[in-house]
């Protein structure tokens, strides 16, 4: 008997297989309906993406105490998104903003830290801001410079990379 073992087109890895690697995107809120663009558009390209939520929602309904609580909580959960073991990397949606080229605030450079320091790949939408060219390049940030399908060809790689150390039984 062989122990050849012989795989169908049906037992090849699906985007569905990937589905446990994912990409967290972040980016001032100011973005948001850029980032549900960018979060379409990854997953038309077989890319799970995650987003922030909305942390605007209804300003009316929140006194600045309860708004404050409220944004934390936002920012906990978007943090923990970060550092799950299933993230790839961060995708920073880093558009221009009030005059300043590509704009991150200090709560998105907060969950680039967070991506850093969990060793999760750092991806710039646009070019890397001279405000942190020294710590983006020192941690190895890739600007895309609006290439989003360079992004979804290392995110396929890794995850060809993770599938081919599965271990399949011997027969």
């Amino acid at each position: 008997m062989s122990s050849a073992v012989s795989l169908r087109h049906d037992d090849l890895p699906t985007a569905d297989h990937f589905a446990a690697k994912r990409v967290v995107v972040c980016g001032s809120m100011a973005f948001a309906a850029q980032i549900r663009l960018i979060k379409d558009q990854l997953d038309t390209l077989n890319v799970r993406a995650v987003v922030p939520d909305d942390v605007d929602g209804d300003l009316k309904l929140y006194d600045t105490g309860s708004y404050l609580a409220f944004k934390k909580a936002v920012s906990v959960a978007h943090i923990n998104k970060i550092k799950d073991p299933r993230t790839y990397a961060v995708l920073v949606a880093n558009f221009d903003k009030n005059g300043i080229y590509g704009y991150v605030g200090a709560n998105t450079f907060a969950e680039i830290s967070v991506a850093f320091s969990s060793r999760k790949k750092i991806f710039l939408l646009s070019e890397i801001p001279s405000q942190y060219a020294d710590e983006l390049t020192a941690w190895g940030a890739i600007a895309l410079n609006g290439d989003i399908p360079r992004l979804v060809r290392m995110y396929e790689q890794s995850c060809r990379h993770a599938t081919a150390q599965l271990r399949f039984p011997q027969f």
